[in-house]
């Protein structure tokens, strides 16, 4: 890319700074999908992850449990 360029045609619009680019539409608390909260989903996540398969790097080929752990506070 050039160093030197005398255009200044491309940076003096508004969108080339990525501060600019935010879009509100795009915030989270601006949609709800399925009209679920974040509380809802991460219940949703819980009980889903009890019925995924773990398998460990070592022996990827049997499971050893589900991913409902990673949801527990240590």
């Amino acid at each position: 890319m050039a160093k030197n360029c005398d255009n200044k045609f491309l940076i003096n619009h508004k969108g080339t700074e990525q501060t600019q680019r935010l879009q509100n539409a795009l915030l989270s608390e601006n949609f709800r999908l399925n009209d679920f909260s974040t509380a809802d989903w991460m219940e949703f996540a819980y009980n889903f992850a009890a019925e995924v398969n773990y398998f460990p790097i070592e022996n990827a080929t049997s499971p050893s449990g589900n991913w409902e752990s990673f949801f527990i506070e240590k």
